[in-house]
């Protein structure tokens, strides 16, 4: 009958609704395919941390050639800037990379 025909179109139609409402999985970047790049990547994901201290120490460095301010109160909020806490961080790239790694 036209009823059931119908039906049947209707029911089509609400499940490719509900299919395309669900929302896709993480998109994770994998490694890349060569040696080189994946190897650079690995890296800086598994770095030592004499390594990441220089890292840090150049970029404080860096920092500091920045031009000088004049007054003590703004020299001293520069240098209030430049103190990064990392471990206020609650995830990193290798702990976000190692726990979606498994999935398809």
């Amino acid at each position: 009958s036209m009823r059931a025909h119908y039906q049947g179109k209707i029911s089509e139609v609400e499940r490719k609704l509900k299919a395309a409402g669900v929302p896709p999985g993480p998109v994770i970047q994998p490694l890349p395919a060569s040696d080189a790049p994946a190897l650079s990547v690995l890296f800086f994901l598994y770095m030592p941390s004499i390594f990441r201290q220089l890292s840090e120490i150049s970029a404080v460095a860096q920092r500091m050639l920045l031009p000088r301010v004049l007054d003590f109160d703004s020299r001293f909020k520069l240098r209030e800037s430049i103190n990064v806490d990392t471990t206020t961080f609650k995830t990193d790239w290798c702990t976000f990379f190692n726990s979606h790694s498994d999935q398809p």
